[in-house]
């Protein structure tokens, strides 16, 4: 984002006259917010993203009549600001405050996180949802401590993902990675009662604690890890009751070893997603064991779009996949890294059957291989009702041979397609910097390819084009 569009955000919202008393703003590297002389006194719900945590102070000052708070905090906290934080205005009607982080040093829990929640004693609602590697947010009694002079608190939720560090370990386990997750269990299940259930377990890099059960008032999407099958629960009660609330799943396998049962039935539990991803996947083969018996079948009602991404070796597990690639009536939009789907293709059997996809979102980096003429019939065979269609490679020489046969062969070959671009992070695209240099090649280009106006754009490193109603064929 531009300094002129943060500029004008400021001042439409913050400054200048205006009767909004609901805002969201989401803006993926956070806004920086600037004082103002003037503050809006209507605004009484907020859903924002801000760059750090001394947004907020100033975010109290520019909007103090806040009820209800939903705050995504983008950036690190650099060690030596955290003594200069202060809260100037206190709110005094906020009643729900959601707090998340994106990275790792953020909020440091005593410097930080417990002096900001305990200035706002009108908090009656809190989420935290916090990814950090201080190991104080895993002490259960900081934060019942904490909870015990929140004079007005009535709901209190954690989804912590707290990066095992040597600090951490040395402070719960005596350095033992395998007794981390029971010592902090315990740890939650004596400082607690039975009205505040939690889920503690562990992959390799980090350390879980969930509020259970996973029923909010808002909707969310929520990070977890196969491992949550493992998990110890303060009161196994609350995991009968279904999920509310949560749209989105991430999952990251870490490329652990681990059965294809462990992740179904930690997404049974969130049947009511609308996007589910998946990442660094290492599943048993077990697919010719005799005594393995196929999973049940998964229904995900909702389920739309779905993101494969990454298998080791990219030896995509079929009975897996299979699972979660069928049988969901509203699932149209599949997203995979291009050498894990073309392996795929190229072993299934039987084939797979893509009608239902209309949308494909394919990443192709080193480990893919290049993008190769040779494997385009795989793809349009499969998914032959295909509307959009988008490429990103990492580097522009994994496209390189064949670019331009490769681009028309799949523009021309989609009967429904719409939409298609291809996008490199690293280089150029031979076939755009071509086409850029004037009308009459675009033209020419466009006719070649049957899709005379249509609008193209182009840049060094893209090729985005949008058919027309009258260049898409109906069937």
């Amino acid at each position: 984002m531009t300094s002129t569009s943060e500029f004008l955000i400021n001042s439409y919202i913050f400054s200048t006259s205006n009767n909004f008393q609901k805002v969201k703003l989401l803006i993926d590297e956070g806004i920086q917010l600037r004082t103002q002389v003037n503050p809006n006194t209507c605004l009484e719900e907020l859903i924002i993203q801000i760059a750090t945590i001394h947004d907020l102070s100033i975010l109290f000052a520019l909007a103090p009549y806040l009820v209800h708070l939903e705050l995504c905090i983008v950036r690190n906290t650099p060690q030596e600001l955290v003594p200069q934080f202060r809260l100037n205005v206190i709110p005094q009607v906020l009643k729900e405050f959601y707090i998340q982080t994106v990275q790792f040093q953020v909020i440091p829990f005593q410097d930080l996180l417990r002096p900001l929640i305990c200035n706002i004693p009108s908090i009656e609602y809190l989420s935290v949802s916090v990814k950090t590697d201080d190991p104080d947010y895993a002490e259960a009694h900081l934060w019942t401590d904490m909870i015990a002079i929140m004079p007005s608190l009535k709901t209190f939720l954690l989804g912590l993902e707290i990066q095992i560090t040597t600090s951490l370990l040395n402070r719960f386990s005596d350095g033992i990675y395998a007794e981390l997750k029971s010592v902090v269990f315990k740890s939650f299940a004596e400082n607690f009662d039975l009205s505040s259930s939690f889920r503690i377990y562990t992959n390799l890099s980090t350390l879980f604690i969930d509020s259970v059960p996973y029923r909010f008032n808002r909707e969310q999407s929520y990070n977890t890890s196969p491992e949550a099958v493992r998990a110890l629960c303060t009161n196994t009660a609350h995991l009968e009751q279904p999920s509310h609330n949560i749209f989105g799943l991430t999952m990251n396998g870490e490329y652990v070893p681990i059965i294809k049962n462990d992740y179904l039935e930690v997404i049974r539990q969130f049947s009511s997603i609308t996007w589910l991803s998946l990442s660094s996947i290492n599943v048993y083969d077990q697919e010719n064991e005799i005594d393995a018996a196929l999973p049940a079948p998964l229904t995900l009602k909702h389920l739309n779009s779905l993101f494969y991404c990454r298998s080791t070796e990219c030896k995509v597990n079929r009975v897996l996949f299979d699972q979660l690639f069928y049988g969901h009536k509203r699932l149209d939009t599949l997203k995979m890294m291009y050498g894990d789907l073309i392996y795929l293709l190229r072993t299934a059997s039987p084939s797979i059957n893509g009608n239902h996809i209309k949308d494909l979102e394919l990443f192709c980096q080193g480990a893919d291989g290049a993008v190769r003429l040779l494997d385009l019939h795989h793809l349009i065979l499969t998914f032959p009702q295909l509307e959009c269609l988008s490429i990103q490679v990492v580097s522009s020489k994994l496209i390189k041979k064949n670019q331009v046969e490769i681009i028309e062969e799949l523009i021309r070959s989609f009967r429904r397609l719409r939409s298609f671009r291809v996008n490199c992070t690293r280089g150029t695209l031979k076939l755009a910097r071509s086409l850029m240099e004037n009308d009459q090649m675009r033209f020419e280009w466009l006719t070649h390819v049957n899709a005379i106006g249509s609008h193209l754009i182009l840049k060094p490193k893209t090729l985005a084009l949008w058919k027309s109603v009258d260049t898409t064929i109906k069937i």
